[in-house]
């Protein structure tokens, strides 16, 4: 909820001026877009060699927030971005949450996160696009790692 918070200040802020308030929220959220984006190429490109990558795909929930067609055909905030749906070890399936420099999971990520790993998936946070490669690979070859 920090977030939609943080995008009610900066819209106030911009008295109705929307150009404005969309360039402000990139620059919040840019670097994720980046991190995402550059690891769903990597694994496009490891898929010979990880065949389970064709399981994997992102989870439009940011979106949610912004509309209300998507809201009723069932997208949730807080849900994380991507989803490996293979399981691995003693684990569903994968989901994985990009955050960027300080900023934190929201109190509807947090209850998302406890969901998921309540039913057996594993939550993961990457800050990094090493993390997220590091994470996909452990939970695809040593599961039995991940806590």
């Amino acid at each position: 909820m920090k977030f939609r918070t943080m995008e009610k200040r900066r819209a106030s802020s911009v008295q109705g001026d929307k150009r404005i308030f969309r360039v402000a929220r990139r620059k919040i959220s840019g670097n994720e877009h980046e991190m995402q984006t550059a690891f769903i190429q990597w694994a496009l490109i490891s898929e010979p060699d990880f065949p389970q990558f064709k399981y994997l795909y992102s989870i439009p929930n940011a979106a949610a927030s912004q509309s209300k067609q998507l809201v009723a055909e069932g997208v949730k905030s807080g849900v994380p971005d991507l989803h490996l749906a293979w399981p691995s070890g003693r684990f569903h399936s994968l989901y994985i949450e990009f955050k960027s420099g300080t900023y934190k999971l929201s109190d509807t990520q947090l209850v998302w996160r406890k969901r998921l790993e309540d039913v057996g998936h594993f939550v993961g946070v990457c800050r990094s696009l090493d993390s997220a490669k590091n994470l996909i690979v452990l939970y695809v070859k040593n599961p039995e790692k991940l806590g």
